[in-house]
């Protein structure tokens, strides 16, 4: 068992630990609820539930993200036939293979298609590093895509072309 605190580091078992303990114990209070936060081995405590500042939602995607990514340099035409085929898609998504029919590639062209997609946005210094291309869905057996809904908006209007 290894726990580690910003100025103390324990290793041992967990019968040696109970003897120093008291060193790992938090001395403040939870902003968000008042309470004390929940001891290291936090069996027996009460969970808190994490601040704003703490939380793990992804930050948001904004216009100015999307328009970044677009304007790095023109899409390919396979890029923009997957893009335009997602957003036509709506509220509804849509699947690899739904992508292939349309616009007659392969599966294994779509899917490539969208890796160059995602590399485009991981590359693109505005673009939440945690954020997708497009929102997905697992359906046990196929991916269903999704656009943000900025990146709708951008589209929509006609400040990027495809």
């Amino acid at each position: 068992m290894r726990v580690t605190k910003t100025e103390y580091t324990f290793d041992g078992d967990p019968a040696e630990f109970k003897e120093v303990a008291h060193l790992f114990e938090p001395k403040q209070q939870h902003p968000a609820t008042g309470k004390a936060s929940p001891a290291v081995d936090g069996a027996d405590q009460e969970e808190v539930p994490p601040t704003p500042s703490t939380s793990t939602a992804k930050p948001l995607l904004t216009e100015t993200a999307v328009k970044a990514m677009f304007q790095k340099r023109a899409l390919t035409s396979d890029q923009a036939a997957v893009v335009k085929m997602v957003h036509k898609a709506g509220d509804a998504g849509t699947t690899t293979e739904d992508i292939a029919a349309a616009t007659g590639f392969d599966r294994k062209t779509v899917k490539a298609t969208l890796r160059l997609l995602g590399k485009r946005v991981y590359h693109t210094q505005e673009w939440p590093k945690d954020q997708p291309i497009f929102r997905q869905e697992w359906e046990g057996y196929r991916n269903r895509y999704w656009m943000h809904d900025a990146m709708r908006t951008v589209l929509d209007s006609g400040e990027v072309k495809l």
